[in-house]
């Protein structure tokens, strides 16, 4: 379960993104967050993730107070988030395959991903999840050769 209590981001500028957010999704719950521009949405996001630090507030992957945890625990507990970036944040050199499989660069050592030597299950993973969402023509294709 996500649980978010009185989140509050504060910029250094001033400006305020988020003023005492607080809501629960249940495990296997998909929540949609719509509004305008600037609103706050993708502020949200990155504070679940901590890719922004929250000012004040809590937010709980089950038991884990993510914005309290160190680089290391943080670290592992992303490894239970995703999140698709709305510039999808491909790398255009490498290829789709690569692309799908550097998701895994946490779970592999330094040298398997510096050499892009990834296990077999991951592989096998990642051909089965190109062929879900109709990309598996794609796989070797490098990322900036793909249209919209």
């Amino acid at each position: 379960m996500l649980r978010i209590e009185g989140l509050t981001k504060t910029y250094k500028t001033g400006d305020k993104a988020l003023s005492d957010v607080s809501f629960e999704a249940p495990k296997g719950q998909v929540i949609g967050l719509i509004g305008p521009s600037g609103a706050g949405k993708s502020t949200l996001i990155r504070c679940i993730n901590r890719l922004v630090e929250p000012s004040s507030g809590a937010v709980w992957l089950n038991d884990i107070n993510l914005p309290a945890l160190r680089t290391r625990e943080l670290r592992r507990a992303r490894r239970r988030i995703g999140m698709i970036f709305q510039e999808y944040a491909l790398v255009e050199r490498l290829t789709v395959m690569e692309n799908v499989l550097s998701g895994r660069l946490g779970y592999v050592g330094f040298w398997r991903s510096f050499t892009r030597q990834y296990p077999g299950a991951d592989i096998t993973s990642a051909y089965r999840l190109l062929d879900r969402v109709g990309l598996m023509a794609h796989a070797d294709k490098r990322a900036d050769a793909l249209s919209g």
